[in-house]
């Protein structure tokens, strides 16, 4: 069963409990009977990412110390969010780490076996650093559309591994 049709069915259920309640409640009238309204609106949400991995630096090793990578123009990504029909935060997090290297915290720089991944939405003219927690907006109060982003991946100032590194990205996305 998929996300978008569990989220339908629990909004389901749960108008049904209520109208349930309201229904066993005693009336306050002096007749026996209430008329009462209910009324429901349910929103639906929904993100594709059309791409599953970047291959930093197209699979050839990296140079440590103080290298950076990013996407080429041609290889950014795009979070879809036209299935929607609320605006939507849309975030990114790491939630897996390498397993020799790690994150750099919010607002620092690669260190020893400590990369630092950054992401941009307008061409490098700002750029988020992204981090293992919170998730970091990158696009707040989107309508349904879609979203390109770019990532920057900044390698440790050195290194006690020369195996290869993975982290997996999170996108995510919050009703508004």
């Amino acid at each position: 069963m998929g996300i978008n049709r569990k989220i339908k069915v629990l909004i389901l259920v749960a108008v049904i409990v209520g109208a349930m309640e309201l229904a066993t409640m005693p009336s306050t009238l002096a007749s026996d009977h209430d008329t009462f309204t209910l009324s429901v609106k349910g929103y639906y949400i929904g993100l594709t990412v059309d791409r599953d991995s970047w291959n930093v630096n197209h699979g050839v090793q990296v140079e440590v110390p103080s290298t950076y990578y990013t996407n080429s123009e041609s290889n950014i990504f795009t979070a879809n969010t036209t299935i929607i029909s609320v605006n939507v935060d849309v975030k990114l997090q790491i939630t897996t780490d390498g397993a020799t290297w790690h994150a750099a915290t919010s607002g620092n720089g690669p260190g020893p076996n400590t990369y630092k991944l950054s992401e941009s939405i307008n061409q490098w003219t700002s750029k988020v650093q992204i981090v293992t927690a919170p998730a970091t907006i990158i696009k707040s109060n989107m309508a349904p559309g879609t979203q390109t982003f770019d990532l920057r991946m900044d390698t440790p100032t050195s290194s006690t591994t020369g195996s290869e590194q993975t982290i997996t990205l999170t996108v995510s996305v919050i009703a508004h």
